[in-house]
Formats: structure tokens, sequence, C-alpha cells
């Protein structure tokens, strides 16, 4: 009997995505979610169904522990198996609209089951976003009809709740709000350092795509020069990110920029003041949840910000500082209050009890 018959019984419960199994996927922000998510649900027999349109012409299995399994398979090549495993499911978990869309049709053909979707983020918006229309319209259209079929919709913030409830307006899913927390730091230590300091220092936590508007950062930093501010610049694209900071001839003396395992990033964050998150003002934004942030946050950095309205934190009152009153005179202070946010944020995520949406 192979692995895969040993676990064909009735009520498993399915996981539509690929769960992380080297070191370098469980960086990942959708790994430490699917990992985080897993946590709840132990004592359950799981199967990871991961669907590709054009991988997996053959069935690749593997045992992740001994209440579950990762089954990668392909869509057209095993569409039956698909519907087989959706059949006999307890529910089926989506992480993300990303693994909703391959499995559409199986969805629509097999019969009702409990559906949970983590959203993650509003991906067809993503797309429009990025510019790759056609992917979005395809999404769109994805969304449309796993909402008509949905039980129950994971949101990162009470924001990502107000603009599905608006979108889908005749839907009847339930929404939770379950947000996105960073695996990388502790929470149960006193991660809250406000020392003296005569320099204001300020940390730009992330790598180099568009949307993180770096460009637009490194301008900021080079108009705003002084010995009495520093920058940390802190990436995984340290070659990329340099190429920044060269074409606008930012002296050396005044940054350091390099790569930092996500276990020493605490280093930097005790010691800012102050840390770069401008992201633009659209909707992908207004219903986030970005780790960066309460990363910022729990280590009572302020954030500079293009516009304040990101997720659910102008409403839970953080203290930032608008890009437009950024300056090399910011005084180097601390924000108690963004420390608490945190903790609030912290508290009522470890409150949820996942295993209670099977009920």
């Amino acid at each position: 009997m192979s692995k895969y018959d040993s676990l064909n019984v009735k009520n498993e419960l399915v996981f539509v995505a690929n769960f992380p199994s080297t070191e370098l996927e469980k960086k990942e922000g959708m790994a430490q979610r699917i990992l985080a998510v897993d946590q709840h649900f132990k004592s359950y027999r799981r199967i990871y169904l991961q669907i590709s349109f054009l991988q997996f012409l053959k069935k690749k299995t593997v045992n992740v522990e001994e209440n579950c399994v990762q089954l990668s398979v392909n869509l057209f090549f095993h569409f039956f198996t698909i519907i087989k495993i959706f059949k006999r499911s307890r529910a089926l978990y989506f992480h993300s609209m990303i693994n909703v869309m391959p499995s559409i049709i199986p969805v629509l053909l097999a019969p009702k089951r409990k559906i949970i979707l983590d959203i993650h983020g509003v991906v067809p918006e993503e797309n429009y976003f990025t510019g790759r229309k056609l992917m979005g319209m395809i999404y769109s259209l994805a969304e449309s009809i796993i909402f008509k079929r949905l039980t129950i919709a994971l949101c990162v913030s009470q924001a990502m709740i107000d603009f599905y409830k608006k979108k889908y307006k005749n839907s009847r899913t339930n929404y939770v709000i379950y947000t996105i927390l960073p695996a990388n730091l502790a929470f149960n230590q006193n991660v809250f350092v406000d020392e003296p300091s005569d320099v204001t220092n300020i940390v730009y936590s992330g790598n180099a795509q568009k949307w993180q508007n770096v460009d637009y950062m490194v301008q900021l930093i080079k108009q705003n020069l002084s010995q009495k501010i520093y920058y940390y610049i802190l990436t995984g694209e340290p070659d990329k990110m340099k190429v920044y900071f060269d074409k606008y001839e930012v002296p050396h003396s005044n940054y350091t920029l390099k790569s930092v395992h996500p276990d020493k990033l605490y280093e930097f964050y005790q010691k800012a003041h102050y840390g770069f998150i401008l992201r633009d003002d659209v909707i992908v934004n207004k219903v986030a949840c970005p780790t960066k942030m309460v990363e910022y946050l729990q280590y009572g950095i302020i954030p500079i910000v293009k516009t304040p309205f990101i997720g659910d934190f102008h409403s839970l009152g953080y203290e930032f500082v608008c890009d437009s009153d950024f300056s090399s005179s910011l005084l180097p202070n601390k924000s108690i209050k963004n420390k608490l946010i945190a903790e609030k944020m912290k508290t009522e995520y470890n409150a949820i009890d996942l295993k209670s949406l099977l009920d």
C-alpha cells in the first residue's frame, strides 16, 4: 500500500497549498502563515494538496509527519483524484486566491463542503496594480465563483473585511480576523529599548520590489543627511539596493547596508527610532497587515509612511511620520503607544482557536 493510499480515509482536512519544507521556503511570508495555521490542526489527519496546471505530470507524495502528507498533482492528469479528495474531505482550507484558481472547477463539481479561504491579500487587485490585467481578470472570476460557496473568509484586518463585504454584498460568507504576526521575532521578550541617544537611527527592513518605493526612499535619505541621523538598510538583496544608493551618491558614512538573518533583526530594531514603510495609497495596502509594520511597532519604532492608511493601524491609533514631514531634524524618540498596539494584536491573535472553524 502506498503512502498516499494509506491516507485514503474520510473526514481528512484538506489544505490547498504547498507545505513549506525547506529552510528557504519557511522564511517566506506565505510559508510562515501556512505553518502558523497548521499548528492549530496537529491532531487532525491532513493533506496538503498542491495543484499545478503544468507541473507534476506524475503524482508526488511526501510524508510531512505522522498525520500529514503533501500531495502534488497536475490539474489535468489527476483531475478525478482531486475530485475524490475533495469529496471525502472534512473541510477545504485554501491558502490565498492563488491556490483557489487552479482548483475552481473541482470545487464546483465536488459535493458542497465547508470551505475556508485564508485570503492573505487581495490577489486580483494586486495583479491589476502591477499591470497584469489578464491575470487580474482571471483571479477576479475565480474569486467571484468561490465567494458564492465560501463558508468562512479569514482576513488579516477589519479593513479587508469591510472591503470584501462591500465587494460581495450578497455573499453569505462569515468573516473572521486572523492577522499576520512575524514568526522571526520574539513577542514574549521585553523588546522595547529606549536608551538615550545623540543620533536618530532610521531603519528599512525589506527588499527592492517596486511596491516598496525604494527609489523614493533613497531620495528622501539623500535629502536628509546629517551627523545627527543614521540609516540602517537591512535587505536580502544588497546588490540591488546598492544600485539606488550609488545612483543618488549617498555617502557611505551615513548608512549601513547589509543582509541580516531574521533572528538578528532585533539588534537593529532595538536601536531604531523610525522605520521606512513607504506604501502607495491603493487598496492593496489599505487592507493589508504588513509583517514589517508589526515588527516596527513591537519595538516602539515610529513608521515613516506615504499614507497612514495601512490596514487597521490608523484606526488603532498608531504613531507615524508622513514622508512630507520627514527631516533630518527628527528627534530620537520611541513610541510606547506603538509597542502597546503590537501587544494588543498579539493577545487577540493568541486568543483565536482556528479549530472552532470546523464546528
